[in-house]
């Protein structure tokens, strides 16, 4: 590992067998795919461009990885590495500050003060479709 991990905030394990590794500054993985020992990689394609955030959750499910940060929303890993970023700039989202995931045909996520739905169009099109109401 080329930085250090200071304190891990979630752990997911995706389809194809790579633990997905939060943490205070950032996200790592390593392949445990039948593997007794492996290597924690840092998955520096995303933390150079959010400067190593604190990640609050790591969700994985059949079309990728979801990643909740505490300042640049939500990003998606699709199942082949593209990156796509859900921020206040480019989605319904009214903060950047997301937290906790859940998954039932429709994912849900928190920000601050209020829940989102998104919904999956398909593997390359998610769109978040309302704000909750609490």
């Amino acid at each position: 590992i080329t930085m250090k991990i200071n304190r891990i905030t979630d752990l997911s394990i995706s389809s194809d067998g790579r633990l997905w590794i939060g943490t205070e500054s950032g996200v790592f993985y390593a392949d445990v795919n039948g593997n007794d020992k492996y290597k924690i990689k840092e998955y520096a394609n995303i933390n150079k461009l959010i400067n190593n955030d604190f990640i609050s959750e790591v969700y994985c499910d059949d079309s990728g990885v979801w990643i909740l940060t505490k300042t640049h929303g939500v990003i998606f890993v699709g199942v082949n590495e593209d990156i796509r970023f859900y921020n206040v700039e480019n989605s319904k989202l009214k903060t950047n500050a997301t937290s906790c995931i859940c998954h039932k045909k429709v994912l849900f996520f928190c920000v601050t003060n209020a829940v989102f739905c998104a919904c999956l169009r398909s593997v390359n099109a998610i769109f978040i479709k309302r704000e909750v109401s609490l």
